[in-house]
């Protein structure tokens, strides 16, 4: 008994189907999220940026040979996200105040 033609046609569309699904999920689950944890006078804090931030906290703490534990991670959490808010304020006011800091001042803070 053979298969009609356009029930393999069919098969193979499903397949695919299936196939380019399962691939574009994998993709976007690889990606970093654009999703935004914060916006700040219209500029977005992205979930990327946050578990960066989150990231070196980490490993500032194993650093120390203190590595986080789950109790702590609501606090140190609400205390990143604080920080990215304050620091794109800062940002957002120095701009408005048309504060400028040239390179030799910050290399000077650097080395010293």
């Amino acid at each position: 008994m053979q298969a009609k033609p356009g029930r393999w046609f069919w098969t193979l569309v499903v397949t695919s189907a299936i196939v380019l699904i399962a691939l574009h999920a994998l993709a976007l689950e690889k990606q970093p999220s654009k999703c935004a944890v914060a916006v700040v006078n219209g500029s977005v804090i992205t979930q990327e940026d946050f578990d960066r931030e989150i990231d070196r906290v980490r490993q500032r703490f194993l650093s120390m040979g203190k590595p986080l534990i789950d109790s702590q991670i609501p606090e140190i959490k609400k205390e990143v996200l604080e920080n990215l808010i304050n620091r794109e304020l800062l940002y957002q006011e120095s701009q408005r105040k048309g504060i400028k800091v040239d390179e030799a001042a910050i290399n000077e803070q650097v080395i010293t």
